[in-house]
């Protein structure tokens, strides 16, 4: 027990100090290295690089820096705390997602110019380069991942052993009575700390999936100009198939990428082993989209056209389970689809129902107006015939004075 209270507070104490020390490197860059990028005794093009390469790194640094830090600093000595504040800070953690879409691009420009931000460097009596602080923020999320997981791992272990001799951490407070939440919400007042720590450990996880998922976006080439990936709604999954183009009877390895409004087959093409890219090859809108799956073959499934029958892909995996998670993906979104559809209906159906009636109320009313106007019963003040006043004849057209 003794070990594992120190191993956890260990982490506890080296999650806090790696932060400051990524602090303070973000800081160099924002403090250092972007003011002299607006410098106006250097080339108006290489000012105008700045966005391009540090993209929102200075937001990543205020983040970090005025609040997650603060926070962390607060839950050294409550690991259900700590996990908490992961998953309250969940949504500023998707700035990682557009500046890792950046960083590739960033990397690239800084290679491109390596005397001039050499020279920086230079200047500034670094050791590392540009290229290696523009980095870290990239290797930042992966780290929390690491040290959460290691740090379940080992509560995990303490609660076995406790489990048989009923003993406590000291220098943590662990136990789920001792400890409140961190947003002050009962919700999470019965929560564990395990409990808690996973959950943290899914936040970081699901924020790293949105971090590869808009690289892989990132990679995929030749995409028709009509066809903005980024406005197809979530990317809900992403695998690699061997797909037969029905009408070509060609079978090749693709990659497919599910959204919630379309299918995109790309064809795979590794130039390096660990470089690869993705050539735009079709797309099928899910409006347009049927799919047969037959329950006896747990590796293939089929991909239509529902207005062009003729143009229908046949998609093989090895894997069981990622067959049968698509097969279950696009079912569930053409049910969905059909759910929209027929509440879109009933709605349309019920405003036609609706202007029928004012219409049928609108007739009605004006039926009775005419009546008033048109009838000697009812009508107040005198009633005659235009221009007769005394004569008895038969009324035919009436108006009211």
């Amino acid at each position: 027990h003794n070990f594992l209270c120190r191993r956890l507070t260990e982490r506890v104490n080296e999650l806090v100090h790696t932060e400051n020390v990524y602090v303070e490197r973000l800081r160099h860059v924002v403090e250092d290295y972007m003011p002299n990028m607006r410098r106006t005794d250097i080339s108006p093009y290489f000012r105008a690089l700045e966005a391009d390469i540090f993209g929102n790194i200075e937001k990543i640094f205020r983040f970090h820096s005025e609040e997650f830090l603060p926070a962390l600093r607060d839950c050294e000595n409550d690991l259900r705390k700590l996990g908490q504040c992961f998953r309250h800070y969940e949504k500023r953690f998707n700035m990682y997602v557009m500046y890792s879409r950046n960083n590739k691009r960033a990397t690239r420009l800084v290679f491109e110019h390596k005397q001039f931000f050499q020279g920086i460097q230079l200047e500034l009596g670094d050791r590392l380069d540009l290229s290696s602080y523009l980095l870290e923020p990239v290797q930042r999320l992966p780290r929390y991942k690491l040290f959460l997981a290691d740090l379940v791992k080992t509560y995990s272990n303490y609660e076995n052993e406790r489990s048989e001799t009923e003993s406590r951490i000291s220098k943590l407070s662990v136990d789920s009575d001792e400890t409140g939440g961190s947003n002050g919400e009962s919700s999470d007042s019965d929560e564990t700390p395990l409990e808690s720590l996973k959950l943290a450990k899914t936040t970081v996880e699901c924020v790293l999936t949105a971090v590869d998922e808009i690289m892989a976006l990132e990679n995929i080439t030749d995409c028709p100009l009509y066809l903005n990936l980024l406005h197809q709604g979530r990317l809900l999954r992403q695998n690699e198939f061997y797909v037969m183009d029905t009408a070509r009877r060609r079978r090749q390895l693709m990659r497919v990428f599910l959204f919630d409004k379309i299918v995109l087959i790309t064809l795979v093409y590794r130039k390096q082993p660990r470089v690869e890219y993705f050539i735009y090859k079709d797309d099928i809108p899910v409006d347009d989209l049927g799919i047969t799956a037959k329950e006896h073959d747990q590796h293939k499934f089929t991909i239509w056209y529902k207005k062009r029958n003729l143009k229908s892909y046949k998609l093989e995996t090895s894997d069981p389970a990622i067959r049968n998670a698509w097969v279950e993906g696009i079912t569930s979104l053409l049910w969905e689809q059909a759910m929209q559809k027929k509440e879109l209906l009933l709605q349309q159906r019920n405003k036609r129902i609706s202007m029928v009636s004012m219409n049928s109320e609108e007739s009605a009313e004006s039926e009775r107006n005419d009546d008033k106007y048109n009838s000697l019963r009812g009508v107040p003040g005198e009633v005659k015939r235009l221009g007769i006043t005394d004569k008895k004849v038969r009324r035919t057209t009436w108006y009211c004075e």
